[in-house]
């Protein structure tokens, strides 16, 4: 069973996709990116844009070639150099970079703590006043945990201290909520969060990105940035029209049966991992991690896996903090769950054969702290 990939709602090999992808294929060739007058193109990114919009309840969307990009150029454009940048220590490495690559002004707050985010804040209103600009960044859903934070609560001191707030959607968007509207929507915050960030790959069976601002200003200055023109607009027709048809279906009422589905599993295999003794964190989520500790341990749980046909994804050290390695479990809503116990079962034995592998070799376990 394979584990390692994302594919939530099982949408990469449902056959209207794959229809889709043909005809793309045949139409527009299978090149990895294109200029907006290649024919074929304008389409397919208006109609994207225009049904992400309408996901999100956002009125300006830009395209980018993955998801990556989408969220370092949204930072790198929209801050200044004596700007001042706050994200979630978990965030996802492209934020960070955008981050870094605008301004010296970085600060890493402790992982969904609210309040250790109004300090940072706090502190920087105090020191310079309201002559610079504010950008907190955090996930609507962190992979390396399945935990998501309370963004009302952030929306909340983004306001007190004239802040923006951007949302990285990459792991919900479409696998979660009603709708699909991922978090944001369970917590009833569509349309007032300034700027969300997102990748096709995990649901929408494609590569490719976008950003979403309630400003349409914001656009304007993406469009002018050179770094964000450059990756803007440059995913190939053919993976548009793929992402274009995947969202359609997830917003769709089979796209409910599925999300269903989805969390069925999740629920049993999470279940099944603890009777066996594994460490699961965070609540039910698409990706269920399995905490390890020592990364030459998780490696080698890793390998034992592979060995048996079954294939995780492996999570470490600079993704997630020294020794607090983990397995991560990626769930398809097409899975069978008939093998969920046997897996489960084979996962934790590799697990404990590579804990006692170093056992044997007198190197101490790794203690997680919070």
């Amino acid at each position: 069973m394979n584990l390692g990939v994302t594919d939530f709602l099982g949408l990469a090999q449902h056959p209207d996709v794959r229809q889709t992808v043909q005809a793309a294929v045949s139409q527009f060739g299978v090149h990895a990116s294109t200029w907006s007058p290649f024919e074929g193109f304008r389409d397919a990114s208006s109609m994207l844009v225009s049904e992400l919009s309408a996901l999100l309840r956002m009125p300006a969307v830009s395209i980018f070639q993955s998801g990556w990009s989408a969220g370092f150029c949204a930072v790198r454009a929209l801050v200044e150099p004596d700007d001042h940048v706050v994200l979630d220590a978990l965030s996802q490495i492209g934020l960070y970079e955008g981050a870094a690559a605008a301004t010296r002004q970085v600060h890493l707050c402790r992982h969904l703590d609210v309040e250790h985010m109004r300090t940072t804040l706090r502190m920087i209103r105090q020191g310079s006043g309201r002559k610079h600009s504010i950008l907190v960044v955090t996930e609507a859903l962190f992979a390396a945990d399945a935990s998501s934070p309370d963004l009302r609560a952030l929306k909340d001191a983004c306001v007190e201290f004239d802040a923006k707030l951007c949302v990285s959607v990459t792991h919900d968007l479409c696998a979660l909520g009603p709708g699909g509207t991922g978090q944001l929507g369970l917590q009833g915050l569509l349309g007032q969060v300034d700027l969300v960030v997102g990748s096709f790959s995990p649901v929408l069976a494609s590569s490719g990105g976008f950003v979403a601002a309630a400003d349409r200003s914001v656009g304007v200055r993406l469009s002018e940035d050179p770094s964000a023109r450059k990756l803007a607009g440059s995913a190939g027709a053919a993976q548009l029209v793929t992402a274009l048809a995947a969202l359609r279906i997830a917003r769709s009422g089979e796209g409910e049966s599925l999300r269903r589905d989805l969390l069925t599993r999740v629920a049993y295999l999470r279940a099944e991992l603890a009777t066996h003794g594994g460490v699961v964190l965070g609540a039910a989520a698409p990706m269920v991690p399995i905490l390890v500790g020592w990364e030459d341990a998780c490696q080698l749980a890793v390998k034992f896996c592979a060995e048996q046909g079954v294939h995780v994804q492996l999570l470490e050290h600079p993704e997630v903090p020294v020794a607090t390695a983990r397995l991560r479990l990626n769930v398809s809503a097409t899975h069978d769950v008939t093998r969920f116990q046997s897996v489960a079962s084979l996962i934790m034995e590799a697990v404990h054969d590579a804990e006692h592998h170093f056992d044997a070799l007198s190197l101490p376990r790794a203690q997680v702290t919070s």
